[in-house]
């Protein structure tokens, strides 16, 4: 049996984890040189995680 809402959430997370991986490239070669800027390029790679797992909830 499906879950209601699982296709939404595989479709969202299929869609949002390249951006989520460019936007943080472009973070982390932006702001390398400036206080916390690899910080939050790491931080925004990191919530590509919960993307993936969260449909499988």
């Amino acid at each position: 049996m499906v879950k209601s809402g699982t296709i939404i959430l595989n479709t969202a997370a299929r869609f949002l984890m390249p951006l989520q991986l460019l936007f943080s490239v472009f973070l982390l070669l932006r702001g390398h040189d400036e206080p916390g800027g690899g910080f939050i390029a790491g931080l925004v790679a990191a919530g590509r995680l919960p993307s993936i797992y969260l449909p499988l909830v």
